[in-house]
């Protein structure tokens, strides 16, 4: 965590040639990951920072569309208010301006500017504090696989199970929200004026 309360994810695919499946899959990786956040953190935002230095961007990109994409940014985004401070995009790839030209398009103008992209690890580090960095880039924090063995054993936990299944049940209660009538005896204009004169 960052000295301002921001949490930092650091992603590193382990592999470039995933199916459609995998990827979905990922999406609900995440989504239990940011469950147990809202259940156990306390953080002013994210920082994530995306490790593809020694990836095939143009496989990412093949495999990415927006209908898979689009509502798995607006649950992260709209749904749990995750608020993104920064996106860093570690890659050499040239490839990497259709990625952000495609993502950009699904996320607002004020985090479009918030993604940076790094061609090597060294300029990387001149913009981010290093001891936030797994030891393996160089930083004071356990190794990436120390972290992924401990987020896995707590996210397998029963106590986080059983949260999970309370949250899946977690619905709206249609019958407190208000009626068609309101709409049509005030057309549509809810406020607290008696008369409303148009001359």
């Amino acid at each position: 965590m960052t000295e301002d309360y921001c949490r930092v994810i650091w992603i590193k695919p382990q592999c470039d040639d995933f199916t459609p499946e995998e990827l979905l899959q990922f999406f609900q990786y995440t989504t239990i990951v940011v469950e147990y956040i809202r259940a156990h953190d306390y953080v002013d935002g994210f920082i994530i920072i995306l490790d593809y230095h020694d990836w095939n961007m143009l496989k990412l990109i093949a495999r990415l569309t927006t209908p898979d994409v689009q509502p798995f940014i607006n649950t992260l985004i709209k749904g749990y208010g995750g608020r993104l401070k920064n996106i860093h995009l570690i890659t050499e790839s040239k490839a990497v301006e259709i990625l952000l030209a495609t993502v950009k398009k699904l996320l607002s103008e004020k985090l479009g500017k918030r993604i940076q992209v790094h061609k090597t690890l060294e300029e990387f580090y001149k913009v981010f504090p290093r001891h936030l960095l797994p030891e393996e880039y160089g930083g004071k924090q356990n190794s990436c696989e120390k972290l992924q063995a401990a987020l896995l054993e707590e996210l397998s936990s029963e106590k986080h199970i059983e949260y999970l299944k309370i949250m899946s049940k977690a619905c709206t209660d249609e019958s407190k929200r208000p009626t068609v009538k309101f709409n049509e005896e005030y057309m549509g204009m809810p406020g607290s004026f008696r008369n409303l004169k148009v001359d």
